[in-house]
């Protein structure tokens, strides 16, 4: 939205499509009123990003909810009219933004900055959040960035992201996300959004490496080194650390030094600007996040003068900034000069003039190594508009340093003689220090791309020190010669202690690797599954191995060893007096031991275990892979079919498998198919070697209901409808086995010896002499013989059945009439006895 004179606005913000932008330039006699309402209840946050107002006429009014309360009252001017930075919240769904100006100044008549903030709702609970730095910038190295949540507030995942391209990187849980490598001279600016709320983000200030400028805390073991062990050497070499050498900070004592002109840091563009279009005036009552050490005081607040000058010593009611002074630095009785601590130096400077010029200040860096910048950048001179000054001071935390660089510091000769002082005094203004010629009475002096240092000057405050690579104290030179074993790393470590008791440690390494004309290859470490030993070859490439000595942690001075252990083995070769080092881890391990069994038929009528079980080694030191997903030595299976285990131990692993099926094999019998004569019982019998089985019999296919033993009893009677069919089914677990036996009547099913056929006047019944059931009651009819009424065989036969159909041993038919007949039985017959003979009628239809 942009307004121009409008008097009331009213806008609805959407709270799920995040912040509204507003921006307004406002005027003469302007009472416009912004209105917004969240659409679902929720506070409302305003953050202006820019903005002017006039000092002391025209306010900014910000309403709570209720319509009265003035959230700004206490700052509508903002910061000497500039309202960068305001931010409230409202306790209600509304907020209203207005301006209340006077008839002379406004943003339209004077090219005031317009006004440009955002709305949006409070829909959540930010997350917690802090950004930290690592890295030694000064000497050119990377560094990375460290995002801590400590606290995740109403969110359940964070989206965290740099402005440089990397990659996102997603957090449901309070811990650190790691950022870069950043080459050492990228500002980095970060943003945590809940994933959830777009309205919940934090975005951090600009992100500068850990060292920002000369006086940062850092320490720079160098680079590594390859130091070439058979090039006429010792094999020795100097490592030599860089490092900030501290000083007492409560001190009246300073060292004052010029230094290479070098901004760490551009002149514009800082994100705090103050007393913009004001002339001598002091800014509000600024805190600095980091405890400054300034002579024997700590400082925390700090106050920035419009005609260069900064102190500590604040005053929030006092807002003129003097101009006029002849006098030096030390000074306590001119007011110009003694209200100020840090000269950048001090001269009378109008920033009313224009607004292309910057008097602006910003917090860089992180801990250890903040700075505060303060900037003044091409402001003109009182009267001498058309000259400028750019100028800065940078105060460095725990070294409690102060640089000044001056880009360009003419004069103004035609006011004030030109005066101006640059450099530092205490509180008291009876102590200070200024550089050569940049004193008052030096006046009028002029610089270009000149640059001091402030440095305190009491006891050292720091203790450095070089490790080994066990870190084990090796010196406190910063300067000492190695002789390295192969390769070593040293570590380079400082330890600073600020004037308020704070303590930070900083370490970097350097590597020094031996290396020679040749090298020795081991082969690379080593894992072997149920192999009992291994050759180690130390192969020499590059060189000559009959002029080569070897030397093995065993003890062992041969080219080739065999180990059977696992453990790790060393070897150091030598040519020439060169020696090279080389390690190899052999590891021997055996694979677990067991055996599922051979593949097997069962009826699952018991719990089928399966048992990986190690005969080995300890079952839990071994891992389990079953087909069903299962991770124990030992599972129960209900099922037929394949399946398989890898068992692991270490790198060794192996697979078994065993396959189960169903048994179909089931041994069971019943009685063989027999016939009967109507009025004889039967039993029928199960016989089976299985046990633990159960039994039911079935009729023709048919449940015989309460039929569930070994046997069941039958009885023929008149109805017995020709062949039956006895069955019974066994079961053993999930396995079933069955038999059956046919039952049927015999052709004379009242079992009597027949006294008359007729195989021509019947034909296809009664045809035969039918002594079946006889012959299977006794065993065999061991003879028949038929006699006609005169006595004469007619007929005989052994091993009788139902052959006799009225012939006689030639086959003829033998004609009408009474025959008589003689059964001999292979064994007595209850009935008949051994042999029975009777009369038989033989009747045809034509003799």
């Amino acid at each position: 939205m942009y307004f121009t004179t409008l008097s009331f606005s009213q806008t609805n913000v959407d709270c799920s499509a995040g912040s509204v932008n507003t921006t307004y330039c406002y005027v003469n006699n302007d009472t416009t009123q912004f209105v917004f309402t969240s659409t679902d209840g929720f506070p409302l946050n305003v953050f202006f990003n820019a903005g002017q107002v006039e000092q002391n006429y025209d306010e900014l009014i910000v309403l709570d909810s209720d319509g009265l309360t003035d959230l700004n009252s206490a700052t509508p001017y903002g910061s000497n009219g500039d309202l960068t930075g305001i931010t409230y919240q409202s306790s209600g769904d509304t907020i209203t933004i207005m301006i209340d100006s006077d008839s002379v100044i406004s943003c339209e008549t004077n090219n005031y900055i317009p006004w440009d903030f955002d709305i949006w709702c409070q829909t959540c609970i930010n997350p917690t959040v802090t950004f930290s730095t690592d890295g030694d910038c000064i000497n050119g190295n990377d560094f990375l960035i460290f995002v801590d949540v400590s606290d995740l507030g109403s969110a359940t995942e964070l989206n965290i992201n740099d402005d440089q391209g990397s990659p996102e990187q997603i957090v449901t849980t309070t811990g650190i996300a790691t950022f870069g490598p950043y080459f050492f001279t990228t500002d980095v600016i970060m943003t945590v959004i809940d994933a959830n709320d777009i309205n919940c983000e934090i975005t951090s200030n600009t992100i500068s490496c850990l060292s920002g400028g000369p006086g940062s805390l850092f320490i720079n073991a160098g680079d590594d080194i390859l130091l070439e062990c058979d090039a006429g050497g010792d094999g020795c070499v100097d490592i030599n650390a860089n490092f900030l050498a501290t000083f007492e900070s409560l001190t009246e004592n300073y060292t004052v030094e010029p230094i290479t002109y070098d901004p760490p840091y551009a002149f514009s563009g800082l994100a705090n600007s103050i007393n913009t279009n004001i002339d001598d005036a002091w800014s509000p009552v600024e805190v600095l996040p980091f405890e400054f050490c300034f002579f024997e005081n700590i400082e925390t607040q700090f106050q920035v003068g419009s005609n260069g000058g900064i102190r500590f010593d604040v005053d929030p009611d006092d807002t003129y900034n003097g101009w006029s002074f002849i006098e030096d630095v030390p000074n306590n009785t001119n007011e110009t000069l003694s209200e100020v601590n840090v000269f950048t130096p001090v001269h009378d400077i109008d920033p009313s003039v224009n607004d292309q010029n910057e008097i602006a200040w910003e917090i860089l860096g992180a801990f250890p190594n903040r700075v505060l910048v303060v900037s003044y950048y091409e402001v003109p001179y009182f009267g001498c508009n058309e000259t400028t000054a750019t100028q800065m001071v940078v105060f460095y935390e725990f070294s409690n340093i102060i640089e000044i660089y001056m880009q360009d510091k003419p004069t103004c000769s035609s006011w004030n003689d030109g005066n101006a002082v640059l450099g530092i005094q205490n509180n008291a203004g009876n102590i200070g220090y200024v550089p050569p010629g940049r004193n008052t009475s030096d006046s009028p002096w002029t610089a270009t791309n000149e640059a001091w240092s402030f440095s305190p000057d009491g006891e050292q405050t720091y203790v450095f020190e070089w490790l080994d690579s066990n870190g084990d104290f090796i010196s406190n030179d910063p300067t000492i010669n190695v002789c390295p074993d192969g390769e070593e790393t040293y570590t380079a470590q400082i330890t600073y202690t600020n004037c308020n008791g704070d303590v930070v440690v900083l370490t970097d390494d350097v590597t020094v690797t031996l290396i020679a004309s040749f090298s020795v290859d081991l082969g690379g470490n080593q894992e072997f599954c149920n192999e009992s030993s291994y050759d180690i070859i130390a192969e020499i490439i590059d060189g000559n191995s009959n002029d080569a000595t070897f030397e093995w942690s065993t003890g062992e001075d041969t080219q080739t060893i065999t180990v059977t252990d696992s453990g790790d083995y060393s070897v150091d070769v030598t040519i020439d007096g060169c020696s090279i080092t080389q390690t190899i881890s052999i590891l021997f391990e055996e694979s677990p031991l067991f055996d599922l069994g051979e593949d097997f038929s069962t009826c699952f009528e018991n719990n089928i275990v399966l048992d990986a079980t190690p005969s080995n080694m300890n079952p839990d030191d071994v891992t389990y892979s079953w087909s069903t997903g299962e991770t124990t030595p030992i599972i129960m299976v209900t099922e037929i079919g394949t399946y398989s285990v890898i068992a692991s131990f270490g790198d060794c692993a192996v697979e078994d498998l065993i396959t189960i099926s169903a048994r179909t094999d089931l041994n069971i019998n019943v009685n063989d198919d027999f016939k009967s004569c109507v009025g004889e019982e039967w039993t029928l019998t199960t016989t089976t070697s299985e046990e633990e089985i159960t039994y039911q019999w079935y009729l023709n296919g048919n449940t015989i209901a309460g039929e569930t033993n070994s046997t069941v009893t039958i009885v023929i009677s008149d109805d017995f409808p020709g062949t039956q069919n006895y069955s019974v089914t066994i079961t053993k677990g999930n396995c079933t086995g069955t038999d059956d036996v046919n039952v049927e009547l015999y052709e004379i099913s009242n079992c009597v010896i027949s006294q008359g056929i007729s195989p021509d006047a019947t034909p296809g019944y009664n045809d035969y002499l039918d002594l079946e059931f006889l012959s299977d009651r006794v065993g065999g009819i061991t003879n028949l013989q038929i006699f006609n009424r005169y006595g004469t065989i007619v007929f005989n036969k052994n091993n009788y059945i139902n052959e006799w159909n009225g012939q006689d041993k030639n086959g003829n038919n033998l004609p009408t009439g009474t025959y008589y007949y003689v059964i001999d039985f292979a064994s007595a017959d209850d009935v008949y006895g051994p042999q029975t003979s009777g009369w038989i009628y033989l009747n045809r239809n034509a003799n």
